[in-house]
């Protein structure tokens, strides 16, 4: 089942002439249009909760219901600058992938697991089964997501050109190393972004389980991906990019 849903966010299924490659008219409009619906919907949707929960006549799925269509506005917005901060800076290499939804089977796997968590134990709690409240880490989780998602979109806008979703391992003539504005500080501010998002969105959920598992993975992923991109760059610019390296910061636990 999930090879078969994966097939479909990758339209291998379609061979129509506007949807068989990845920079086809058809998979940019349908994958944003999707985006765009459910993230009207959610909007719509939770406002109108909150409007119910403060104007004296709450239900008592108020809270669940505000938390899920907070969590999927944050998730279809993610997606969508995604594509936008590749728009404005890179529109060459615009296609279909630069929503990121398809990232791979395991961030889809990821999502699927956190979905089902969180109705799972929303039912376990409306049956007086769960020893805890699923909207203790609701607002932590919310304030990590929005500043995760604003970090990251500013460093891959401050990077401009430079900035790619997929690792550079031979250096283009155009490349620069950019060291001004938030990369002053930190060095891979969008990695950084997406770390506190991705768990984020868990702790927005009030998921203890995929708390726990995004936050390996992600760490996992990061502490991989990253000493691989720094030897790059450090062959790209040598020793301007080592002292670079050593007045800045990653921001990642455990990752030097």
């Amino acid at each position: 089942m999930l090879e078969l849903l994966q097939d479909k966010l990758d339209y291998r299924h379609c061979h129509l002439r506007h949807f068989k490659s990845n920079k086809a008219l058809g998979r940019v409009a349908q994958t944003a249009a999707v985006l765009g619906v459910v993230l009207g919907v959610h909007v719509c949707f939770g406002l109108m909760t909150l409007y119910r929960h403060v104007t004296g006549t709450p239900s008592d799925w108020d809270g669940t219901l505000m938390q899920w269509c907070a969590y999927m506005a944050c998730l279809s917005a993610f997606h969508l600058l995604e594509y936008f901060a590749t728009a404005l800076n890179q529109d060459d290499a615009l296609s279909d992938n630069s929503f990121v939804v398809n990232h791979s089977p395991a961030y889809t796997a990821a999502a699927l697991a956190s979905w089902a968590e969180f109705w799972l134990e929303t039912g376990l709690g409306r049956a007086g089964y769960l020893p805890f409240s699923k909207m203790t880490t609701a607002l932590v989780g919310l304030v990590m997501v929005l500043g995760g998602n604003a970090i990251r979109f500013h460093g891959m806008t401050s990077c401009g050109k430079n900035f790619s979703h997929l690792v550079m391992t031979e250096r283009r003539e155009d490349h620069k190393l950019v060291t001004t504005g938030i990369y002053s500080v930190l060095r891979h501010p969008a990695y950084f972004g997406w770390f506190y998002w991705s768990v984020g969105t868990q702790l927005l959920l009030g998921n203890p389980l995929c708390t726990l598992a995004y936050t390996v993975v992600s760490w996992r992923f990061f502490n991989s991906r990253i000493p691989f991109e720094e030897s790059c760059l450090e062959r790209f610019y040598g020793e301007d990019y080592a002292a670079y390296r050593s007045r800045t910061m990653v921001g990642i636990p455990l990752i030097h």
